[in-house]
């Protein structure tokens, strides 16, 4: 008879996505993870992490077996409770799996042709550089 084995998942324990060195360049957390560790479970947000580029694709491809669904289980952080609804991840299309993503998809695409975006250039300008003169003046 052979012993019961548990599962252990790899995780990447010091992996924080929201921590402000991983915000500030990201680059060098997600080599080491490609590197060591390229598919990884993520205990503080309680999901799966996939670090390369051909895994990612084969994963999103996958919609039956891998679910977009698992996002709408990430807390919103504390420090955006204020702005966004407990409910935003499940709210956001981007979580859905086809068909829901498939139909939301083509209806905001409509929105970023390239007529529209050239139309939007000014004012987005405008809000870039109010936004900009904003903070510029404190060197960061």
């Amino acid at each position: 008879m052979t012993p019961d084995v548990q599962y252990k998942p790899p995780v990447l324990e010091d992996f924080n996505p929201l921590a402000p060195e991983y915000l500030r360049d990201p680059y060098p957390i997600l080599a080491r993870a490609r590197e060591q560790c390229p598919v990884f479970y993520s205990p503080m947000l309680n999901i799966w992490v996939v670090t390369r580029y051909d895994d990612l694709v084969a994963v999103v491809r996958d919609h039956e077996t891998f679910s977009q669904s698992a996002a709408r289980l990430i807390p919103v952080p504390e420090h955006l409770r204020d702005r966004v609804t407990e409910m935003w991840f499940e709210e956001a299309f981007m979580n859905a799996d086809p068909p829901i993503h498939t139909v939301a998809r083509k209806v905001v695409n409509s929105g970023f042709t390239r007529p529209r975006i050239a139309a939007a250039e000014p004012a987005i300008r405008q809000i870039a550089d109010r936004l900009i003169d904003a903070f510029v003046g404190d060197g960061r």
